[in-house]
């Protein structure tokens, strides 16, 4: 395929199988040309099906102009697809959840990109995978990590990530963090912590407990960085591979809860942030001695 797609739609293999069943994700992803009319179309075309040998797959309408192709009377693959105009909603909540002092309310929300409360979180559930409460917990927890590693006092660290009162908020901490605030400021000393490795929608990626619960959720192409970042994160911890019978579990789990829609090409970092909390939340009922 000319130019880059998403994961979903990595191998020309993928855009054909959209294109028979007119995957619906797929027309914020990729245009296909038919050779035999010099016509370039969305997935989602209405038109009767092309015979495989006569499709090429583009990225976008603009590398199928310029080789040579014509937009489609029929689908009009230059106008903006709804899928689109989804992907710039909940983009704009989620930038919204990532600059606020504190978790604005899904009634803020709603108003910030003009729908009703209940349609955003309908949409925002469908196509991030998670709630806008939760992306919001794992931004609060982002900045504690970000605010602890960076040698903050423990309670500057909590305010500062959000958190409006310490009542409830160490507790929450312990079970989010895999260990207490003041644990991860010093690098988890003499903690024991192990790790595996598995292959996920976003890349490589590494789950890493302590004996309290989980403590890193990370993605990258190399397994070597990954483990380099998590000795980086916690220099003062026995740091050891899981072993086979976690990676199975965590293999298993991940498989389960495949990642939601990329067909709306949202950044990376916000698909990362939706994957991790949802991996967390599956994989917190695994028991961490087990």
């Amino acid at each position: 395929m000319a130019g880059l797609t998403p994961l979903q739609f990595a191998t020309d293999d993928d855009c054909w199988d959209a294109l028979v069943t007119r995957n619906p994700c797929a027309d914020a992803c990729f245009r296909y040309g038919v050779k035999t009319t010099g016509v370039f179309c969305r997935p989602t075309c209405p038109s009767r099906k092309p015979n495989r040998e006569n499709v090429l797959f583009f990225a976008t309408s603009h590398v199928a102009i310029t080789a040579g192709y014509r937009p489609c009377q029929r689908c009009n693959p230059l106008e903006s697809s709804i899928h689109q105009r989804y992907r710039v909603v909940v983009q704009q909540a989620c930038e919204l959840i990532e600059g606020a002092e504190e978790p604005p309310t899904l009634e803020h929300l709603a108003e910030h990109v003009g729908l009703s409360r209940f349609y955003l979180q309908r949409l925002f559930k469908k196509y991030v995978g998670i709630t806008p409460k939760e992306y919001a917990t794992a931004c609060q927890i982002a900045r504690l990590k970000q605010s602890l590693a960076q040698g903050a006092p423990i309670l500057q660290a909590i305010y500062d990530a959000g958190f409006s009162s310490t009542s409830r908020v160490y507790e929450k901490t312990v079970r989010e963090l895999g260990m207490t605030p003041a644990q991860f400021k010093n690098g988890a000393a003499g903690m024991r912590i192990r790790y595996v490795l598995t292959s996920s929608p976003l890349g490589t990626q590494l789950l890493a407990m302590t004996e309290q619960g989980i403590c890193e959720i990370d993605f990258d192409a190399s397994p070597h960085e990954l483990v380099e970042r998590l000795s980086q994160r916690f220099p003062n911890a026995f740091i050891f591979h899981g072993g086979a019978e976690l990676t199975r579990k965590v293999e298993h789990i991940l498989g389960i809860i495949a990642a939601p829609q990329f067909g709306l090409k949202l950044p990376p970092h916000i698909l990362s942030i939706a994957l991790q909390r949802r991996l967390w939340k599956a994989l917190h009922g695994i028991a961490p001695g087990t």
